[in-house]
């Protein structure tokens, strides 16, 4: 990818956060870190994305509306989103939001050409 790409990483374990972000940052691309809801929608205030990392299992985040705030706003509507989780249910998700998945654990090259791929 010859572009470096800003990603937006939401995911409230702050060493799979530091560990995601470090990957990217390596392979050229910017993260940002947000270990909550409140904290992403101040990240996404102030700063532009090329995509954000959705983690389902944040306690503060009802991803269904979240998404649906982040799509209801003309300024982050365009921003693709990529689920990230190890849940059971991942799939279920996907389909329901209409949003590709990134099952955890993930391998590094598949973190990397998946965000390389779905960014704007």
């Amino acid at each position: 990818m010859s572009k470096a790409l800003r990603v937006l990483i939401i995911e409230d374990h702050q060493d799979l956060s530091d560990m995601t972000a470090l990957v990217l940052k390596t392979a050229g691309h910017q993260a940002v870190c947000a270990l909550s809801a409140r904290a992403a929608m101040e990240s996404l205030k102030v700063g532009s994305f090329n995509l954000i990392m959705l983690d389902l299992s944040m306690p503060d985040l009802d991803p269904e509306k979240f998404v649906q705030s982040l799509r209801e706003d003309a300024n982050w509507k365009k921003i693709p989103i990529l689920l990230a989780s190890g849940r059971s249910d991942l799939d279920e998700w996907s389909r329901k939001l209409g949003l590709p998945k990134l099952i955890k654990p993930y391998d590094l090259t598949t973190l990397i050409e998946k965000v390389e791929s779905l960014a704007v």
